[in-house]
This record gives structure tokens, sequence and C-alpha cells, in this order.
């Protein structure tokens, strides 16, 4: 069963949610992160749903903030934006599934966030960077996203050349680096993901409620700045 509009695709295969960006680039904004709560809250409607599988289509998973859009908006504006973007993910970072990123593409400036964010992130080779290019854009990161990624990556080289340099990676360099769990074929990637979902997963799933509480326990220091219960800048 599918649920499909203009930015996402919601797919129930069994037991395990696919949520397909298929809007060009992917890119940002204010639409985008509105119809994807309500892919996520399509997903959690469904009582037997155990798993949740993210990804593009394409030559992008996702793009990025849109600048295009984003510098037009009064400082305001885009401060209330970006509220909402750390909103995002902290709801991706707790969601009360396991949740796989199965990178088919492009992963650029908060679409490698929104990515790496996943408990399980997977690349395809072959094809696509991941980039977190704010540094070249001229773009200062927030308080709460350099939380996020010194908690996701490791303190040391790969956290300097992604948020200092801009570095782009392919899946290998990405998988050396520690952003990436595993790289595989472009046609294995979703084979790939569902496998490691079903290498993983308790016969009956996990319980929703404890899952959830788990995960915000493990980010809280990250979660409570995401979600604005401390100070951003």
């Amino acid at each position: 069963m599918t649920e499909t509009d203009v930015y996402f695709d919601v797919e129930f295969d069994h037991d395990i949610a696919i949520i397909t960006m298929c809007r060009r680039e992917n890119k940002i904004n204010e639409q985008f992160m509105e119809k994807f709560h309500a892919a996520l809250d399509t997903v959690l409607r469904n009582p037997a749903v155990k798993a949740l599988i993210t990804t593009g289509t394409g030559r992008f998973y996702n793009n990025g903030v849109d600048v295009d859009y984003t510098n037009t908006l009064p400082d305001q504006e885009l401060n209330n934006l970006h509220d909402k973007l750390s909103s995002v993910f902290a709801r991706i970072m707790t969601f009360p599934l396991p949740t796989v990123a199965a990178i088919n593409g492009h992963a650029y400036g908060a679409g490698g966030i929104f990515a790496l964010i996943h408990d399980h992130v997977i690349m395809q080779t072959k094809r696509g960077w991941w980039c977190l290019n704010e540094v070249h854009l001229k773009i200062q990161m927030r308080r709460d996203v350099i939380m996020l990624l010194k908690g996701k990556l490791n303190q040391g080289r790969a956290l300097q050349e992604t948020v200092v340099l801009g570095r782009r990676f392919t899946a290998e360099e990405a998988l050396s680096a520690g952003i990436v769990h595993e790289i595989c074929a472009p046609e294995d990637l979703m084979p790939r993901a569902v496998t490691w979902i079903r290498n993983n997963l308790p016969k009956s799933g996990y319980d929703r409620g404890h899952l959830q509480l788990m995960k915000q326990d493990l980010y809280k220091d990250v979660v409570n700045t995401l979600q604005g219960k401390t100070a951003k800048l």
C-alpha cells in the first residue's frame, strides 16, 4: 500500500515503512518539513510497522535547505525555519522505530545531516556525494547542529573535515570516515536496508514507547538543544 503526494511516497512493505522523497532535489523548505511530519504520522498510524527506511529518487537523497528560498526570508523568519528544522532532526533522532537512511544519491548540507541521524546509514557507491557544504555557502552552523554532529561523528578528523572544510565524501570515503555504516552497489541499496532491519529487529519488534525513551536518554543533551530547551547560538 502506498500514500503519495508531491513531496513523499509512503509505502508499507509488510512491517517496514518506506518514505521516498520524490521532489526533484528534495530541498528543505517549510512545505517539505510539514509534509515530512505528515509522512511520519502516517507511518505511526500503522500499528503493524516495526521499522522505517527513508530514501530518495534519481540523483538526490536530499540536497539540503532551499537556499534560494531562505535567502528571501527576514532574519526572524529564517530563525523560525531553522527552529522547525531542528525539530525535524530531533524527531528523527528519537523516532519510536528503528530507522535506516538508504542514501541513493547526493546528500548535502542539512540533507547530509538528515541521513546521518538515522539509526543506520547505508550509502550506494558510484553515484552521489555526502557533504556538509555550509562553509562554501558562507552559512554559520548553529550550536544545536554542532552538538548534533559532535554526537554523531568522531571528535577528530572526520568532524573537522566535514564541518570546517566542507569536504565531499564518496561512499567509500564516508564509510572510512565513520559517516555511514555500510556501502553497497546501487541495485543492492534497498535489499541491504531491509536485510539490516531483519538482522537486528526482534521477532515481535520493539515497544515503540520504550525504544523512543532509550533514544531520548542517549541523545538527551542534543535533543534538548534542538528542541530549544537550551540556548542555540
